[in-house]
């Protein structure tokens, strides 16, 4: 046994050289091959090739918000809980705002954008331009004054002016808006506007606006939320209370809080919570802000009270509001 292995052993040089030849031819074709291959001409979409758009909103899931702020219209936040806000922000909390409208029934700003006369009637388009400008402004002031990252602003883009018509006895009941003549988020093909969370072909109905609720809160899991009251003088304003009343019975984890804010036309209630306006003149430039790129001169009919204080009350969202 010993002198064999010591043949092997005196053959082991030979059988590494040969080897090494081995590898080196087998280093050179696969070379060659891949020259051969890289020379070829590479594969070209076709002419009509028109690559994925990237979705204006993204699908991930939204991480937990400690303050979620419910807004009727762009404004509406600053109007009703800038300090709030930006309170929170200084602090740490993730705040997200979401516009369930992008203020597509204001007259005034539709007629000043497309310069149209006071007496004049905007036509649907005017008013789709104008809430257009308004859903830029508010992601811009959100930044700017608020704090708040654009990613943490979300639009619903329902009808503004048309919800008080969705109600749960017609759950499935498609209305049209009076003022921008659509009747769905993306109908006839047509993307009214730039940014919307629901996708193509959802209707302007009580079933696609609740599901949407519904969504957003089980996605943020707020600690706390900030809604309009139900009980507004404003129609608009007063569905979009209602409708986020139903969704939180429907899908709020038990532990958040929850709070009805006060707005410019509503009446003057004793607020659970009071905050302060620190900074009244920082309030009201985030205000104008909004009316100069809406192309008014200021925030118009804005109660002083409202630079002074900002009033909550807290709300058992269990129950019926």
């Amino acid at each position: 046994m010993v002198r064999v292995s010591a043949r092997w052993l005196l053959c082991l040089p030979l059988i590494m050289l040969l080897s090494g030849c081995s590898v080196e031819r087998q280093t050179q074709r696969i070379s060659r091959l891949y020259d051969a291959v890289r020379s070829q001409p590479q594969i070209q979409p076709p002419a009509d090739y028109v690559p994925a758009a990237t979705p204006a909103v993204g699908v991930d899931p939204i991480a937990k918000a400690d303050v979620l702020v419910f807004a009727t219209r762009p404004g509406d936040a600053v109007v009703s809980a800038y300090t709030t806000i930006r309170q929170a922000v200084a602090q740490g909390k993730r705040v997200v705002i979401v516009y369930v409208t992008n203020g597509d029934a204001q007259s005034d700003v539709a007629r000043a954008l497309a310069e149209l006369p006071a007496s004049a009637t905007p036509t649907p388009s005017h008013y789709l331009n104008g809430a257009s400008v308004l859903q830029e402004l508010a992601i811009q002031v959100a930044g700017s004054a608020l704090g708040v990252e654009p990613e943490d602003v979300i639009f619903l883009a329902y009808p503004d002016g048309a919800l008080h018509e969705l109600t749960a006895e017609a759950p499935d009941r498609v209305v049209r808006s009076p003022y921008t003549e659509k009747d769905g988020l993306f109908d006839a093909g047509t993307t009214p506007y730039r940014m919307a969370r629901s996708g193509q072909g959802v209707p302007y109905s009580f079933n696609a606006i609740l599901h949407d609720l519904n969504d957003v809160l089980v996605e943020l899991n707020p600690r706390e939320i900030y809604l309009p009251s139900p009980e507004s003088t404003d129609a608009t304003v007063a569905a979009v209370g209602r409708l986020i009343a139903r969704s939180l019975r429907e899908v709020v984890p038990r532990e958040a809080r929850v709070f009805v804010y006060l707005q410019e036309s509503d009446a003057q209630p004793s607020p659970d919570r009071r905050v302060p306006v620190t900074d009244p003149a920082a309030k009201q430039r985030a205000l104008d802000m909004y009316a100069a790129g809406g192309g008014s001169a200021g925030w118009p009919d804005l109660p002083a009270a409202l630079l002074e204080e900002e009033g909550f009350w807290e709300v058992d969202y269990t129950k019926p509001m």
